[in-house]
């Protein structure tokens, strides 16, 4: 059977290596696996911020509008309540 150093300089049999060379591919692969996850992760968690971000602006905006109506309404009534008309303001 043939011999194989390895990076320490020990000697054991070409069966080692392979085994060594196989564990070390696997490690590559798993590490490749994983900064793969961590990009997907990433890239989902900014989408979602950002579909948040757009969610919560456009939950204000309508919020704001139907304060704004709501505030004329309330107006308009009061308004009404005391007897003002338009044009009385003069």
């Amino acid at each position: 059977m043939r011999r194989h150093k390895d990076e320490d300089g020990r000697e054991h049999d070409a069966r080692n290596a392979t085994t060594t060379t196989t564990s070390r591919t696997i490690s590559e692969q798993i590490y490749a696996n994983n900064s793969r996850m961590h990009r997907h992760i990433y890239s989902s968690a900014s989408s979602l911020h950002t579909l948040y971000s757009e969610f919560v602006k456009s939950t204000e905006r309508t919020a704001s509008s139907t304060t704004d109506v709501e505030t004329s309404t309330q107006r308009g009534l009061k308004d009404k309540e005391i007897g003002i008309q338009e044009g009385d303001c003069d």
